[in-house]
């Protein structure tokens, strides 16, 4: 007989015994409790331990053993007593807290409660998945039911994520929604290790912040320091911390420091040092924040957008603020000032231009007083300032402005890779900065330390062939085989995979050219063109450079001109360094200051790379129409 869960089947059973049972299913728990049965008389009959009465089968004509009165429920073969034929109520959940353990997860929750029918003598059930998205139900296979308040799942994975979903049952079957909680085991520490902040967080001076680590058991108190020039000098911010956090009041500063780290010294019970850690890389700690605009806006001449910042706790009070903004190489431009006072947000009515800039920059700057040193901030990337009315991307002759962009931005230890794509909608930009049948293109950022690389999207060679000279940024120049390097191409994307470990980069459409960096390391940037019969160079090429001297980094575009009769000129602003260059039997040219120049196949892109002692430099060159 089909039972409809929606209308209650009732039959109707007069026996020997006068006992009246009702049968319907119950609609929230079908998977467990198949019939309900209401007794109006019943006559003898035994419980068992549980509180339950034997009936043999479901559906039988009549069930001994039932009060007279009662309300019962059917769970696997026995009739279990219900306090109310009406209870549709779910029962409302308690907490419930997973806490990480070596290759476990101790799981403890707070009882729920139901103002029904009661809970279930068994009532909870936990259910686990892995990953950081908790079950959606508890219809899955439990790791626990009964009655307890803890449980600790063993047997686990340490670094992996578990999620959990515990759901209580009353009387009625109803079930809960349940309580959720997540886990990651985690193996002992056997050093000390920082674990935040670890490198690229941006922290307000003036808030607080946490500050966690790990640690051996050994270690039972820690001094906390921290730096603001990449370790040289270190101040404490506090000693004889127990645990393994603190709560730390970031100092105020007068300007934004980027070269900010955080180090944990542990020591044990008798004072002795177990060890010690910093941050992996560098955070920036900052007094002024730009938060708009932050990178990738697009705004018209004309229109009114606002700038708006953040300001941290400064050593100083602040007496004037300062908003410029940048569009072209002639430097920044003053909007407004504000004296004696620091609102936060400007309204801006954006400037007129001519032709879209896509480098457009903002600055904030903070003026302080008894002093004369400063604080600034600029958006994080860049945006663009468009003619009033013009469309928001300029498309020549129909075709794509869309870009597949690695930025290359150059740092004290090496370079650091991003990857992005975006419509190129600044004519001056494009017209200056790409190859003539506009699949390339390349400008510098010296604002940013950085040099922008793009490719047309969506156009690129399905596969590479022959020998590419390449040249890697900080190391010697390399020649590689694509008919014997595994490689793949998916849209422009390149991957490959070599002896020395896995890459990616792009590819321009006629396949002479690609970029790569390392897969998991981007710290690795390379540059490679197709091996042709070399000639001698002849034209104009605009430069986009990155330089690494020791310590520092930096960025600059200058102008390199070969004259094809083996000779060059460098103009860097005013000053100009004049050269010879010479083919060498690789297809490469090797400059009298000991570089080494590629040159692509259709003489549209030069790359210039050498090392002398601990500086480095990788220049890209695109050739002036």
């Amino acid at each position: 007989m089909t039972l409809d869960i929606r209308v209650a089947l009732r039959l109707a059973i007069v026996a020997s015994m006068s006992v009246i049972i009702f049968l319907s299913p119950i609609g929230s728990y079908a998977a467990s409790y198949t019939q309900q049965a209401s007794v109006v008389s019943s006559g003898g009959g035994s419980e068992n331990s549980a509180g339950y009465v034997q009936n043999s089968t479901l559906g039988q004509s009549s069930a001994t053993g039932l009060s007279s009165g009662s309300s019962y429920l059917n769970y696997a073969g026995f009739w279990h007593i219900q306090n109310s034929m009406s209870d549709n109520e779910s029962p409302a959940d308690g907490s419930l807290t997973a806490t990480s353990g070596n290759g476990q997860v101790i799981l403890n929750w707070t009882s729920a409660t139901d103002s029904g029918s009661g809970l279930f003598s068994t009532p909870y059930k936990l259910v686990r998945a892995s990953g950081a998205t908790p079950p959606a139900d508890c219809n899955s296979n439990a790791i626990y039911q009964g009655t307890g308040l803890a449980y600790t799942d063993t047997g686990l994975t340490n670094g992996q994520t578990y999620s959990y979903r515990l759901c209580a049952t009353d009387g009625a079957g109803n079930v809960s929604i349940g309580a959720t909680a997540t886990a990651i085991p985690t193996a002992p520490y056997t050093k000390v290790i920082v674990l935040t902040p670890n490198g690229g967080e941006k922290i307000m001076t003036g808030t607080t912040y946490q500050v966690t680590w790990g640690a051996p058991a050994t270690a039972v108190k820690f001094t906390l320091q921290y730096s603001i020039n990449n370790g040289t000098v270190w101040k404490t911010i506090a000693t004889n911390v127990t645990g393994t956090s603190y709560n730390w009041t970031v100092p105020a500063q007068t300007a934004n420091k980027p070269n900010s780290l955080i180090k944990v010294i542990g020591f044990n019970s008798v004072g002795g040092q177990v060890g010690f850690d910093q941050s992996n890389v560098k955070f920036l700690m900052y007094v002024v924040r730009v938060t708009s605009p932050n990178g990738g806006e697009s705004w018209n001449s004309g229109t009114v957008h606002p700038i708006t910042w953040t300001t941290g706790a400064s050593i100083k009070p602040i007496s004037k603020v300062n908003l410029y903004y940048k569009i072209d190489a002639t430097g920044y431009k003053l909007i407004t000032s504000f004296t004696g006072t620091n609102p936060g947000t400007y309204n801006w009515t954006v400037p007129t231009v001519t032709a879209n800039k896509l480098a457009s920059k903002v600055k904030v700057e903070l003026q302080y007083t008894g002093i004369t040193a400063k604080g600034n901030d600029l958006n994080d990337a860049n945006f663009t300032i468009k003619p009033a009315g013009a469309p928001s991307q300029n498309s020549v002759a129909g075709e794509s402005s869309e870009y597949l962009i690695q930025r290359v931005g150059a740092t004290d230890t090496g370079i650091a890779v991003t990857e992005d794509a975006m419509s190129v909608a600044d004519e001056s930009l494009t017209t200056d900065n790409q190859t003539a049948d506009g699949q390339m293109i390349v400008w510098a950022e010296p604002d940013y330390n950085a040099v922008g690389i793009g490719m047309k999207s969506g156009n690129a060679a399905e596969a590479l062939t022959g020998e590419y000279l390449t040249a890697l940024y900080g190391e010697d120049l390399i020649t590689l085989n694509l008919d014997r390097i595994l490689h793949t191409i998916v849209d422009g994307h390149l991957t490959m995979t070599t002896d020395k470990g896995s890459y990616k980069g792009l590819v321009r459409e006629d396949g002479s050219i690609f970029t790569i960096t390392g897969a998991e390391d981007t710290g690795i940037f390379g540059i490679g063109m197709k091996k042709t019969e070399a000639s001698l160079i002849n034209g104009t090429y605009r430069i986009s450079e990155m330089l690494k001297d020791g310590e520092s980094s930096s960025v600059k575009a200058t102008e390199i001109s070969f004259n094809g009769g083996g000779g060059y000129t460098i103009t860097d602003g005013t000053d100009t360094v004049a050269g010879t260059y010479s083919l060498t039997p690789e297809g490469t040219f090797e400059t009298s200051e000991g570089d080494t120049i590629i040159v692509s196949p259709d003489g549209e892109v030069i790359t210039i790379s050498g090392q002398s002692g601990s500086e480095s430099r990788l220049a890209i060159g695109i050739k002036k129409k």
